[in-house]
């Protein structure tokens, strides 16, 4: 009764109470990243950001300035603030429908983060690994992937912005169904900066001093200090005064691709001096009598050649219709290319009534926007001119991926684009390596390489060693064919004596190792892959062949701490936590086995035989019953 009395004075006293707090605390304004996108001097780890334009606005700037509504100015940019893609981004998660794969955008400490989880059946985080964005690798017009900088080495991370969904989605390509962090190649970085420095030729990974944002007028003009110095134009490349072959292959460092893209021997990116032959640096590898519908993302270039208007016409290049200097999607390119096809051909040849053409260009006709092969969510202007183009059957983001295995598969002899009889020293060998490349990719389900690119592989490598015995690549691809062919004791024997010759090489380290590892020489093979490691820190197959010797050697205990320092460099990636579950669970640690098993969830999360090893796992280790429960209700729901 008491009570009831005095429920009157306790609500005004809440109501007063009310009435004298505080407003609640705004929300925090977001503290977004301060760096602009061209901003030079930013230091990296390992690398510092320069500009474009390398002193040339002083004397150019008109093209300086036209050149920022370019693409290849935007090809590399550094994060920034409200405004961007990514601000529109922070906080929505994203979940790869084919995988399960989870995870978002977010801010932290004044710069983008990208967070990879795992929350159990029940709600409960179980993995949570955040990787800084670092880098902005895509002008924006089809995709911006996001990229993290490790002394030098570049990996591009797990979420991709993609024009055509204006949101986010797993990044291009089958590697990270399968991992957080894949590393980028010399070839890729090559296309979406200007010439960067790799740090050790011999380890072929990591890059020092500066990387500028965006492509540089060095990769078209050639070295600019002379010209600087003495204005004189003999003293820089004009593209115009290059024959019309040497035009092209300025923009064919970008805009030609086959299967298979490969530095000859010896070569680095800033090897190409605009004018030379670019065949003498890069093999593009593809198919002879490729005639795929649809192209990929960066295959402008070889879907041109096929085209007849090409075959046939005299001066026709890129810059018939595009202008490097400015933007591709305007009104001048259309404009552009009206005048390049009215060359040869008159307004009287459009099969289309002039009342019904309206504002459209030849272009929207014959030269199609198509789904690109090798680039999920999105698409690309087939430049394969045709009279009356087919309907495009091309599946986004498949064939790129898997070509060379598929030509393998079909034994289709490899044509280098840029070299077609194979001139340039050390083309020859460039082809080996991609018939090499096919045989293992193009493995039948029993494991047995595809022995039409291999036998291809082996006549070359043997016809080159007979010129050449002691040419180190040629070597490396015998070693390599050896392996491939389960001949160790042979494979061991030439990686000894090129590591004689050349201790650093790291290469013929690492086939030393898996020879020595193939002949049952735990020691030797150990000391080796060990060594290779030191090399390549950031490399994946080193550390999990390291860590498959060490367990079949019963040394589960060490070969986590391969595994546990491979994750720490590498972030999650699935083979490597498969097999370090197995191996903690030999050395009966049951708690470490638990936590890769979450990790091989944040990539097969709705796998049945993953989720019931899950829940095996944590019944052991003594987690609630309903969580083992969960997991186990999970299983079979799949």
């Amino acid at each position: 009764m008491r009570t009831l009395q005095l429920l009157p004075l306790l609500l005004a006293l809440l109501l007063t109470h009310a009435a004298c707090a505080p407003d609640p605390p705004a929300p925090a304004t977001p503290a977004w990243p301060t760096t602009t996108a061209q901003q030079p001097g930013v230091a990296l780890d390992g690398l510092v950001t320069s500009g474009v334009d390398e002193g040339c606005g002083d004397c150019h700037p008109d093209v300086v300035e036209a050149y920022t509504s370019s693409g290849m100015q935007h090809s590399l940019t550094l994060p920034t603030g409200d405004g961007s893609p990514e601000a529109a981004a922070v906080g929505t998660w994203i979940v790869h429908e084919p995988t399960g794969t989870r995870g978002r955008l977010e801010l932290a400490d004044g710069r983008y983060v990208q967070r990879l989880v795992y929350d159990d059946p029940t709600g409960v985080r179980r993995a949570d690994h955040v990787f800084p964005v670092e880098l902005i690798m895509g002008s924006g017009h089809a995709a911006r992937s996001h990229l993290l900088v490790r002394d030098g080495v570049m990996f591009q991370l797990p979420l991709t912005w993609y024009a055509q969904l204006d949101g986010f989605d797993l990044s291009p390509g089958p590697g990270f169904r399968d991992g957080a962090l894949r590393f980028v190649p010399q070839l890729c970085i090559g296309c979406h900066t200007g010439t960067v420095t790799p740090k050790d030729p011999n380890a072929e990974r990591g890059y020092q001093g500066e990387i500028s944002l965006g492509i540089a007028c060095a990769r078209c003009h050639g070295d600019g200090t002379e010209h600087s110095l003495d204005g004189d134009a003999r003293s820089i490349v004009s593209p115009a005064r290059l024959p019309v072959e040497r035009q092209a292959e300025l923009c064919f460092q970008c805009h030609l691709s086959g299967a298979t893209e490969l530095l000859l021997p010896g070569k680095t990116l800033s090897d190409y001096v605009p004018g030379q032959p670019l065949g003498a640096v890069i093999a593009l590898l593809s198919p002879a009598g490729d005639g795929a519908d649809g192209t990929s993302i960066a295959g402008h270039a070889a879907r041109l050649q096929q085209s007849r208007c090409f075959a046939e016409s005299e001066g026709l290049t890129c810059t018939t219709c595009h202008n490097p200097h400015e933007g591709h999607g305007d009104a001048a390119t259309a404009a552009r290319t009206a005048r390049g096809c009215g060359v040869c051909h008159g307004p009287e040849a459009c099969a289309e009534p002039e009342h019904g053409r309206g504002d459209r260009s030849c272009s929207s006709c014959h030269m199609p926007s198509v789904p690109s092969q090798d680039i999920v969510h999105t698409r690309t202007t087939d430049h394969r001119i045709q009279r009356r183009p087919p309907e495009s059957t091309a599946v986004a983001g498949g064939k790129a991926d898997l070509s060379l295995r598929e030509d393998a598969l079909a034994d289709r002899p490899l044509v280098n684009l840029l070299d077609p009889d194979d001139q340039q020293p050390g083309a020859r060998l460039a082809k080996a390596e991609g018939y090499l490349m096919g045989a293992e990719l193009g493995r039948s389900p029993n494991g047995a390489p595809a022995n039409g690119y291999l036998a291809r592989a082996a006549r070359i490598i043997d016809s080159e060693l007979e010129a050449r015995p002691d040419d180190a690549r040629a070597l490396l691809l015998r070693i390599r064919l050896l392996r491939v062919l389960g001949r160790p004791a042979q494979s061991l024997e030439i990686a000894e004596a090129l590591l004689t010759a050349n201790p650093t090489l790291v290469a013929a380290r690492v086939e030393a190792g898996l020879a020595e590892a193939g002949r049952g020489n735990v020691e030797a093979a150990e000391a080796h892959l060990r060594a290779a490691w030191a090399r390549l820190p950031y490399a994946t197959h080193v550390p999990l062949a390291l860590s498959d010797l060490l367990s079949r050697a019963q040394r589960p205990r060490e070969a986590l701490e391969v595994m546990d320092t491979a994750q720490e460099r590498l972030g999650p990636f699935l083979e490597l936590s498969q097999r370090a579950v197995v191996a903690a669970l030999d050395a009966r640690e049951f708690e470490r086995a638990l936590r890769y098993q979450w990790d091989v969830l944040l990539f097969r999360p709705r796998e049945p035989m993953e989720l019931a090893k899950a829940a095996a796992i944590a019944q052991r280790v003594g987690l609630p019953a309903d969580v083992v429960q969960s997991l186990t209700d999970a299983a079979e729901r799949r």
